[in-house]
């Protein structure tokens, strides 16, 4: 694919300032583009109770993945290149901090309702 038909990328894949400042910006447009996009899609469905974090984490996860897309795709930026290099290593990394979150979560949980301090308001049912 030729840089000639996109100047952008062409600028923002130089190694100076002024090509990460075109990065910057145009990652930034993305990821806030994206987090609106989606916010306003999510908007018109209602979700449970129990999903009271879906419609903030759900699009914050698209514009991640929108922003990767785009270094990778007009860019030319390996997702490697930002520590997404995804093998064994990073798999048992992410692992490890899945289960140490869903534990950190149970514990809080148990700890709340056992001091009487929170109570369920609402529960998620097929």
């Amino acid at each position: 694919m030729s840089t000639r038909l996109r100047p952008v990328s062409r600028i923002g894949s130089e190694v100076s300032i002024s090509g990460a400042a075109v990065r910057v910006v145009v990652t930034a447009v993305t990821f806030i583009a994206t987090l609106a996009a989606v916010g306003l899609v999510l908007a018109q469905f209602s979700t449970p109770d129990v999903l009271t974090n879906l419609p903030n984490q759900l699009p914050t996860l698209c514009g991640v993945a929108a922003v990767i897309l785009v270094l990778y795709y007009l860019f030319g930026t390996s997702p490697a290149a930002y520590g997404l290099s995804l093998g064994r290593r990073w798999l048992g990394d992410f692992a490890g901090g899945a289960v140490i979150g869903v534990l950190f979560q149970a514990v809080s949980t148990a700890a709340i309702l056992a001091t009487g301090s929170g109570r369920i308001v609402g529960s998620w049912s097929m």
